[in-house]
C-alpha cells in the first residue's frame, strides 16, 4: 500500500510541468501588463514597486521559459536574478547610489545581456520545426516584445551614457509631472515600440550617431522579423496539416 501512494505520488502533476507547456502564454501574460499597465501607475512609490514586482516576474518566468539544458538554466538564471536586483533598486529606490551613472549603466547592461540571451533561445524555439499551436504563436508574440524591451535597453544605456543622446519636447512632457530616471525608462520604451512598429510620431527623436543607427536597425529589424516570422509559421502550419492527412 506504501509503495502504491509512493508511486502515485511520482506521477502527481507540479507546477513546472503544467507551466512549461503553456511557458509563453504566461510570459506573454506577464509582459503585456509590464508594458501597458505599469507606465499608467505613475512615478510614485506605489506605481515604482509594482513595476520592480511585475518586471521580477517577468524575469522568473522568462527564465521558465527558456530552460532546455542545465547551463541555459545557469546562465539564464544568474543574469534574470542580478537583473531583478538591480532593477528593483533602480525603479523602486530614486536616491544616491542607485541612481548614479555606474549604477544606471550597469543595470542596463545586464538587462542587455539577459534579454539578448533569452531572445535568441526563444526564437530557436519558436522556428523549430512542430506543430503551430497556441503557445508557439504565444512564443511569437513574446519574442517581437522582447525586441522592444531590448531596444528599449540600448536606448536608456545610450541616454545614461549620453544625455544629448534624444531630443524631447521637455515642454510638453514635464506638464504631465517631472521627468525621473524611472520616467525616462518609460519614454525610452514607448520609443522603442513606436520605431519597432515604424509608427514614428517623432514626439522623441534620436539625435547622436548611435541612438539614429539603433533606431533604423530596429525598424528594420522589426519589418524583417515579422515577414521570416509569418512565413515560417505558415510553413510549419503547412508542414503539419500535410503529414496529419497523411496519417
Amino acid at each position: 500500500m506504501g509503495k502504491l501512494d509512493t508511486t502515485q505520488s511520482h506521477h502527481q502533476p507540479s507546477w513546472f510541468t503544467y507551466i512549461r507547456p503553456r511557458r509563453f502564454q504566461f510570459l506573454v501574460c506577464i509582459q503585456l501588463v509590464f508594458i501597458m499597465i505599469a507606465p499608467l501607475l505613475g512615478q510614485d512609490l506605489a506605481g515604482r514597486t509594482f513595476t520592480g514586482v511585475v518586471s521580477s516576474l517577468a524575469f522568473v518566468q522568462t527564465c521558465v521559459s527558456i530552460i532546455p539544458r542545465k547551463r541555459v538554466l545557469f546562465i539564464g538564471g544568474f543574469l534574470a536574478f542580478c537583473l531583478s536586483i538591480f532593477s528593483s533598486l533602480v525603479l523602486i529606490v530614486d536616491t544616491e547610489p542607485f541612481n548614479h551613472f555606474g549604477f544606471q549603466a550597469g543595470t542596463r547592461i545586464i538587462a542587455i545581456l539577459f534579454y539578448g540571451f533569452a531572445g535568441t533561445i526563444i526564437f530557436r524555439d519558436v522556428i523549430r520545426a512542430g506543430d503551430v499551436d497556441v503557445n508557439k504563436l504565444c512564443g511569437a508574440v513574446c519574442l517581437y516584445l522582447l525586441i522592444g524591451i531590448l531596444w528599449g535597453q540600448f536606448y536608456q544605456l545610450a541616454e545614461v551614457l549620453d544625455p544629448s543622446s534624444f531630443h524631447l519636447d521637455m515642454a510638453k512632457m514635464e506638464s504631465h509631472g517631472p521627468i525621473t530616471h524611472f520616467e525616462k525608462a518609460n519614454l525610452l520604451n514607448y520609443f522603442s515600440y513606436v520605431t519597432l512598429s515604424t509608427l514614428g510620431y517623432g514626439d522623441i527623436s534620436p539625435v547622436s550617431r548611435v541612438t539614429r543607427t539603433l533606431a533604423w536597425s530596429e525598424a528594420m529589424l522589426g519589418q524583417v522579423y515579422m515577414a521570416i516570422l509569418v512565413s515560417r509559421l505558415v510553413g510549419l502550419h503547412i508542414a503539419s496539416s500535410t503529414s496529419s492527412s497523411e496519417d
